[in-house]
């Protein structure tokens, strides 16, 4: 269901699938070094260091330790399955969206720090900016939602994007610009 390299570790590789099953890989070897439970939508790394691995499970998001594969911390206050997850750039903070809201958690103590209402326009994708760091964009159906909850923790932007739901949204360092693909068969590339 989904991979993510760690960002330190050349060649570790995680995925997950639907039988909650998350697996750490050493890609040189093509051998799977760990297979664990806690995961059965998304799995990403924590950014820069990789201490920590997120993954979905249902509307749970776990926190779990890359070295001892332990869970740390269960994100829990979705009422729909997640859809998606992303760190910030900080490794501070972890996004969460299912189709009836989207929130910002801290990841130290596992408190929920934003929430946002998809109002009835299903969240199912996200990734914080590249080029404003405070910035997350959520995919949903048609619409680029972007929310700034540092600033306005209950308004978006909206921007008409796509023809069907944005399934995958991803953000590259290089100018700020993101990627969005949906349902609509359509790569689109935001600058």
């Amino acid at each position: 269901m989904s991979t993510d390299f760690h960002p330190t570790k050349l060649g570790l590789l995680s995925s997950c699938d639907t039988s909650n099953d998350i697996r750490l890989w050493d890609v040189n070897r093509g051998e799977c070094d760990l297979i664990f439970k806690g995961g059965s939508r998304h799995v990403r790394f924590q950014p820069q260091r990789g201490d920590f691995l997120a993954s979905s499970s249902g509307n749970v998001v776990n926190i779990f330790d890359v070295e001892t594969s332990s869970i740390q911390k269960k994100l829990q206050g979705h009422v729909k399955d997640i859809r998606s997850i992303c760190w910030h750039v900080s490794g501070r903070y972890l996004a969460s969206v299912s189709e009836d809201s989207a929130r910002i958690w801290s990841v130290s103590d596992g408190k929920c720090l934003y929430e946002l209402c998809s109002g009835g326009n299903k969240f199912q994708s996200c990734t914080f900016h590249p080029g404003h760091v405070q910035v997350l964009v959520i995919g949903s159906f048609e619409f680029l939602e972007l929310w700034n909850p540092f600033y306005q923790s209950s308004t978006t932007q909206s921007y008409s994007a796509h023809t069907d739901i944005i399934t995958s949204l991803a953000g590259s360092p290089l100018g700020g610009t993101i990627a969005s693909v949906s349902h609509d068969q359509w790569i689109k590339i935001w600058t």
